[in-house]
């Protein structure tokens, strides 16, 4: 019995040392890896959505910019006279349509009623001129000429007392409902356009989306932009990382989390980082990538996330990687 249990002692013993032994030669090439990359950032290109004169530009390349700081203006001359046209529009047209809403004032109505009466009472005259005219052309009493005359007076007042009835009962019953709401609908057109030219004069103002730095001024004060051209390219100040690249006998020695170093030459001390992301698919070695070794020609990208980033990082910066020494018991 005591044989068998040391027996089994010494190999768990080996089991244990040819762990360790493994686990250190292991984590010695671990940390040996060496990296290469360039620090790269995200950036913002910021333009308009319409055809526009630049008037300002406040902000050159290499300047620091402030999240919301204005840093492009429109020339806005034309849009502000559009809308003054627009509203003075829209105040005609709320008048017009307060009027076709209240109907007729009485007066109105009145004055209406007494043209009808008035064209009544002259069609009555001319009535029986036009019907003693009509009795004597029949006998020959009188001219064609004179019964044409009083036939075309006759016609003539029969149309003005229709045109005097009709505006009566307009008068009278107020404006149809048709009426109404075909104003309401022009007025509500006006608006919609006033809306957009003040959607307009607002967007004609661009403010720094995040804080960053100027990369490229592609405009210059006085040019014409259209809509969706780039004015000024922004690059963010407040997230770096690193693209390098590992072979595929390397490719377990890395994961996701995995806490690395980065070294610069614009300081001392290294920057820290962690592995974002890691690339399923090798591509072949870019041709701008150094390498200590000779280059194997599929190569795996990772992404390494600068956690401290300060003022002396900048976008393009040659960086060297190896993996951080505290992962070691990870």
């Amino acid at each position: 019995m005591k044989k068998k249990l040391t027996i089994a002692l010494f190999i768990l013993l080996i089991s244990f040392i040819s762990y360790k032994i493994y686990s250190n030669m292991f984590l010695k090439n671990e940390n040996n890896l060496t990296f290469y990359g360039n620090i790269d950032t995200r950036t913002v290109n910021v333009g308009f959505r319409f055809l526009g004169k630049i008037e300002n530009i406040t902000k050159d390349e290499g300047e620091i910019v402030k999240k919301d700081e204005v840093l492009v203006k429109l020339d806005t001359a034309s849009l502000e006279k559009s809308l003054e046209e627009l509203n003075e529009k829209i105040f005609a047209s709320k008048l017009e349509l307060s009027k076709l809403q209240t109907g007729y004032r009485q007066e109105e109505i009145l004055e209406a009623k007494a043209a009808m009466e008035e064209a009544i009472e002259n069609l009555n005259k001319i009535k029986d001129t036009y019907n003693r005219q009509a009795n004597l052309f029949k006998t020959k009493s009188t001219s064609e000429e004179n019964f044409t005359i009083s036939q075309l007076n006759y016609k003539q007042a029969l149309a003005t007392l229709d045109k005097a009835k009709a505006l009566y009962e307009l008068r009278k019953n107020g404006y149809r409902n048709e009426d109404i709401k075909i104003q309401e609908s022009n007025l509500k057109s006006l608006e919609i356009q006033a809306e957009k030219i003040k959607i307009d004069l607002n967007d004609s103002v661009i403010k720094a989306p995040v804080n960053g730095v100027i990369l490229t001024r592609f405009k210059e004060i006085g040019a014409i932009t259209n809509a969706g051209e780039s004015i000024l390219e922004i690059a963010k100040t407040d997230e770096f990382w690193v693209r390098a690249y590992i072979d595929e006998k390397n490719l377990g020695n890395i994961r996701p989390g995995l806490k690395m170093s980065i070294q610069t030459d614009s300081r001392s001390e290294n920057y820290e980082g962690v592995i974002g992301f890691i690339s399923p698919v090798a591509e072949f070695t870019p041709k701008n990538i150094e390498t200590q070794e000779l280059r194997a020609d599929l190569v795996y990208s990772f992404r390494v996330i600068v956690k401290n980033p300060d003022d002396k990082i900048r976008q393009g910066m040659p960086v060297t990687l190896k993996i951080a020494q505290n992962n070691a018991n990870n």
